[in-house]
């Protein structure tokens, strides 16, 4: 990746790789969440709803779902195929540090499990 868009990060930023899906997620301190390509460090999408500061974030085994969690109190699912926004978990009483992703398919539905055995459906 060359010297010009690495300038375009935060001062603060948890980045995340996927080498399968050939893609890197950044998340800072301006409440977005940026998905860029591996091989030429190209911008790919640019995903907007967090109002505080990403603080980690995790991608599901399929490689189809990116999770954000946020000082906001807030854990965003977006499709990765799409950017789309999924849903926005909000029933946390405190900021949010970390977060892993766990998929159950249930009779058809599918559930977003976000740490210790928790399950939101989608």
């Amino acid at each position: 990746m060359n010297e010009d868009r690495l300038k375009e990060f935060s001062s603060q930023s948890v980045l995340f790789m996927c080498g399968q899906c050939h893609m890197f997620f950044q998340g800072s301190d301006d409440c977005l969440v940026k998905i860029w390509a591996t091989d030429d460090g190209r911008l790919l999408a640019t995903l907007r709803g967090h109002s505080a500061e990403i603080c980690d974030m995790a991608v599901n085994h399929e490689n189809t779902l990116l999770a954000s969690a946020s000082c906001d109190k807030a854990i965003r699912v977006w499709c990765l195929r799409t950017c789309a926004p999924i849903t926005v978990l909000q029933a946390h009483g405190a900021s949010i540090t970390s977060i892993q992703v766990r998929l159950m398919h249930i009779e058809g539905i599918t559930r977003v499990g976000m740490g210790k055995g928790r399950f939101s459906q989608v």
